[in-house]
This record gives structure tokens, sequence and C-alpha cells, in this order.
């Protein structure tokens, strides 16, 4: 994550929203987080894209991400027009955003991007495959925090099925070289499912470590 691409109100925004949830009633959670992504979008530069609207917090590099967003959606269209109907139905909005990972935001039904590569369109959108798996389960009730392992073994499965679709449609891949791929896919998988990282404990420290990288640069 490069701290010098966001500007400092963006900073001050995620502190202050970080510190307030820390010492405010849970059932206040809600209405404060909603005001805080409000905020947050409405000082982001925008551009709309079919249904969805793309936010980039650095103007700078907008141009760059919603270029980012519009091939990763193309390939999802052509590839996986399953899921990328999901996309279409469940998401409102695809943010960047630092937060230390990418996720869904139920309250605004956003996919935030922590950080991408430019010349991978393919890793984004399998990202908004994970992502709007996310939102899909929590459309039908199945709330995150009440078995987070078996939402991210949904979503990772997902993914893999997503990723199968992308390179098979591809015509840049002998079968080799697919099937070479798609096994380092499912080790990917697997590591991440063992390494545990989905726990609520361990998902806030990644956010909280973010936040701190943050608040260096207004010192």
């Amino acid at each position: 994550m490069e701290l010098n691409k966001y500007p400092k109100w963006f900073i001050l925004v995620r502190i202050t929203r970080f510190l307030i949830t820390k010492f405010i009633p849970h059932r206040l959670l809600y209405r404060v987080n909603a005001r805080a992504d409000t905020l947050m979008l409405s000082m982001s530069t925008k551009k709309r894209h079919g249904v969805w609207t793309l936010y980039c917090i650095n103007a700078k590099q907008s141009d760059e991400f919603f270029s980012m967003c519009e091939s990763a959606l193309t390939l999802l269209f052509h590839s996986d027009p399953r899921r990328y109907q999901r996309m279409r139905s469940l998401i409102r909005n695809i943010v960047l955003t630092p937060l230390g990972q990418d996720c869904f935001d139920h309250i605004s039904w956003s996919i935030l991007i922590n950080n991408y590569d430019p010349a991978r369109p393919d890793l984004l959108a399998i990202t908004f495959v994970h992502e709007s798996t996310h939102a899909y389960l929590r459309s039908k009730g199945l709330c995150h925090n009440d078995n987070p392992r078996r939402h991210e073994e949904i979503c990772l499965k997902e993914e893999f099925r997503s990723i199968k679709r992308i390179m098979t449609a591809s015509s840049a891949f002998t079968e080799d070289q697919r099937i070479e791929a798609l096994q380092q896919w499912q080790d990917y998988f697997k590591a991440a499912m063992e390494s545990e990282w989905w726990k609520p404990e361990k998902r806030d420290l990644v956010i909280a470590d973010a936040l701190r990288n943050l608040h260096k640069r207004i010192d």
C-alpha cells in the first residue's frame, strides 16, 4: 500500500472513524459507519459505469483505476456471465481505498479495493467474484461473523470456479499451462484457509496496522 497516494482528508476520516467505533455503543455503529462512508464517497473522484459507481480516493490514480475496473468487468461479462450478473444485481459501488485488505461493505453494498496490479485485470475480476459472493450470502441472511470460515470457503470456491472459466475462455494458455496454473491457485486457496487470516481478531489487526501506517503520514 503506497500511502503517499492518499490525501490527508481521507486519513483523518479513517482514523476518526476507527477511534469513534471503539468507544460508542454497538447500537450506534451502523449510523456512524454509514455517515463516514457517505463523507468518504462524497469527497472521492467518481465515474459511472453501467449499474456501478466507481470511486477513487486519489484523483491522480482515478483514470487508471477506472480503466482497470472496466477491463475486469468486461472480462467477467465474457468469461463468467453468471458471476458477472451477481455483481450487477448486488454491488452498487467499487471503491479504491486502503484498508489493508479487500472487503465487502454491507452498509453501502460496495466492494472496497485495497490495491491492485495494473497489469492483471483478471486478478481484480476474481476479487469482484469473491466480494460479491459475500454480498450474495449477506442477501440471504448469512452474516460473515456468524461463521467466517464457512463464508470464506464458499467465496474461495466461487473464485476458483471463476478462474477456471477465465482461463478456459483465454487463448493465451496451453492446456499444460492451464493445468499448472490451476494447481497453483488450488495450493494458494488451501494455504489461505489454513492461515486463518479470516478470523475477526486477525482481520482487526490488519485494519489497525493499516491505520497506524496511515497516521504516520500526518506527523
